[in-house]
């Protein structure tokens, strides 16, 4: 009796992967023909690394607790119908302000963020950004608001 082997589709992918390196044939059998699947990874986001990103981890245990004005959590919001939008949302008050923006550039992104959180500039301690790319000029929100930006970790945004 013979037992049955198994393999993941990981191995797969690195097989048809080296084997058109060398001039295989099996890849446009592929749905995606060119594109070769990317494993996720916890270092390095699948749409580029944030340069300088202080991960969650690092974050103060107070800042989950929530007993303190001054942690914010900043997200991004695309609908359907393309209403792009920045939120951002008071830890322990649960208050949010909001501001609808006309792009997703890092830019735009980035001044509208400020440009939100300005007023409150005395009471920011921290803010919390998903790895998305519109939030890769952090830096610029760190000097304009005396604030520090950590990041959560890719595709584990709780």
């Amino acid at each position: 009796k013979r037992e049955a082997a198994s393999i993941s589709y990981e191995s797969i992918y690195q097989y048809i992967g080296k084997e058109k390196k060398s001039g295989g044939q099996l890849y446009h059998h592929l749905r995606r023909q060119e594109k070769f699947y990317q494993p996720h990874s916890k270092s390095q986001a699948g749409r580029g690394h944030i340069r300088n990103r202080v991960s969650i981890d690092e974050r103060s245990a107070i800042v989950d607790e929530k007993p303190r004005v001054g942690d914010w959590k900043l997200t991004w919001l695309l609908t359907k119908v393309t209403v792009r939008a920045i939120t951002i949302v008071a830890h322990a008050t649960s208050s949010a302000v909001s501001e609808r923006v006309n792009g997703k550039s890092a830019d735009i992104v980035t001044a509208a963020t400020i440009s939100l959180l300005e007023s409150y500039k005395a009471v920011v301690l921290t803010i919390t950004a998903d790895t998305g790319k519109e939030f890769a000029y952090h830096q610029k929100m760190i000097a304009a608001l005396d604030a520090t930006v950590y990041f959560a970790d890719p595709y584990s945004s709780w």
